[in-house]
């Protein structure tokens, strides 16, 4: 058998070290490019923006995911903790119940 490393991997595609360059588009006249590499250079812009966006929403996404599983837990927790003390308090309330009989009152 082999033994799987202790370190969790990371799943999907590493992290980009270097930052996102967006394209720019130059202004009309500024430089003498084609209708069909305008188009292009428009697309690739909005594309990269797109990228940067859809990044930007699915960290969001996870890190508000990740603030209900929190709240979820602390609140599994106390509930719990609540379960405990009913438990007691009922246990406690036989125990009264019992003396109660035991002197002759009947609840």
């Amino acid at each position: 058998k082999k033994s799987k490393p202790s370190l969790k991997r990371s799943v999907g595609r590493p992290e980009r070290q270097t930052p996102l360059e967006i394209t720019e588009v130059p202004r009309k006249g500024s430089v003498c490019l084609t209708p069909d590499q305008m188009r292009s250079l428009k697309y690739r812009r909005m594309r990269d923006l797109n990228n940067e966006a859809s990044k930007k929403c699915r960290k969001n996404r996870k890190v508000k995911q990740s603030v209900k599983e929190q709240g979820c837990q602390e609140l599994e927790e106390k509930n719990r903790m609540l379960k405990e003390k009913m438990l007691a308090k009922e246990s406690e309330i036989a125990v009264w119940r019992a003396k109660c009989r035991a002197i002759g009152y009947s609840l």
